[in-house]
């Protein structure tokens, strides 16, 4: 596992927590892991002391964050992304997969204000994983609605979580595509031997958007095997796709996007206590003069291209909302 540079640091707040807490790359026995979208890239760790940490001091560490320049401004739009999923349709109609997540960058004009759309995010996504924090030369921040695996005592928890509430219902489109999600999650569950109970499927609340949601109860193994999971449970097929590999191959080749951190995951790992992994979505990364925005749309042989494109945009506007 890849050390990060002393430059790094990350200041979050776990889902239904009052808490914030950082760690940065220096002297202690806590981690907070990092793994890129493309899990054949190292995790990286930021190796240090994780505490607690009051409104001043975040003020004067997100003032000593260093911003960058953006040489590329570009987004996608609406006519690339409607070639693409048609490509994707029509490999589906071949059988080659049953669904692959197809993402784009978006990018907003604006000098941010970083402390205080963090400060936004804490208040309006209370249930969220949210964060910002410096990673290499990069600054990320991200409200994330998805939960990869979490331990509490003797137990993990995880969710399947994907399916999008479109004009106000969730379409048949949408329940086939959760019942994917189910059944992934399953497969790795069943293969690495982990007992676990299925929850009611409820419609959980997002930002702008509603997906479906299904909670996973698993019994623990020990904390290394634990923490295994979640990488074997990366990417799941609500990031990706189903087949993994032949969905994933799609995205590389035709996605023509670098998507970095995300929709890969990332949490704490306290020397002491439980881990806590989120799905690395809802994110930007945050330059001088803008946010570069990336956010995807599961799409299967159903899908409408006009409504995963408003998917996208919504999901966007998770933070672009909150900007001056």
């Amino acid at each position: 596992m890849d050390n990060l540079n002393s430059n790094d640091k990350i200041i979050f707040r776990l889902p239904d927590s009052k808490t914030i807490e950082f760690i940065e790359s220096g002297v202690g026995e806590d981690s907070f892991i990092l793994q890129a979208f493309d899990k054949g890239i190292e995790p990286k760790e930021i190796k240090g002391t994780l505490r607690s940490i009051e409104t001043q001091e975040i003020e004067q560490l997100i003032g000593r964050f260093k911003l960058t320049d953006n040489s590329d401004k570009s987004s996608i739009d609406f006519k690339s992304y409607n070639e693409i999923i048609h490509l994707a349709q029509e490999q589906m109609l071949e059988g080659v997969f049953k669904k692959v997540v197809l993402a784009g960058k978006f990018w907003k004009e604006g000098e941010p204000n970083v402390m205080g759309l963090f400060n936004k995010l804490l208040k309006n996504y209370p249930k969220a994983f949210v964060y910002v924090g410096m990673i290499g030369p990069d600054m990320y921040m991200g409200a994330s609605p998805e939960t990869l695996l979490v331990k509490r005592d003797n137990l993990l928890f995880t969710e399947a979580l994907g399916g999008t509430k479109t004009n106000g219902v969730y379409t048949n489109k949408e329940k086939i595509e959760h019942h994917q999600i189910i059944e992934y999650i399953q497969e790795i569950l069943n293969r690495k031997s982990y007992k676990y109970e299925l929850g009611t499927t409820e419609s959980k609340p997002a930002g702008f958007i509603e997906h479906l949601c299904t909670n996973f109860k698993i019994q623990n193994h020990s904390k290394s095997e634990d923490i295994k999971l979640a990488h074997e449970l990366h990417p799941t097929s609500a990031v990706c796709g189903l087949p993994y590999s032949e969905s994933l191959n799609f995205i590389k080749k035709f996605e023509k996007l670098e998507r970095q951190y995300y929709s890969g995951f990332l949490g704490p790992v306290p020397k002491k206590g439980d881990f806590s992994f989120y799905v690395n979505l809802r994110c930007a990364k945050i330059y001088n003069s803008g946010l570069l925005f990336f956010a995807g749309a599961g799409i299967n042989s159903l899908s409408n291209p006009k409504d995963e494109w408003d998917e996208i945009n919504n999901k966007v506007n998770t933070i672009a909302q909150f900007l001056e």
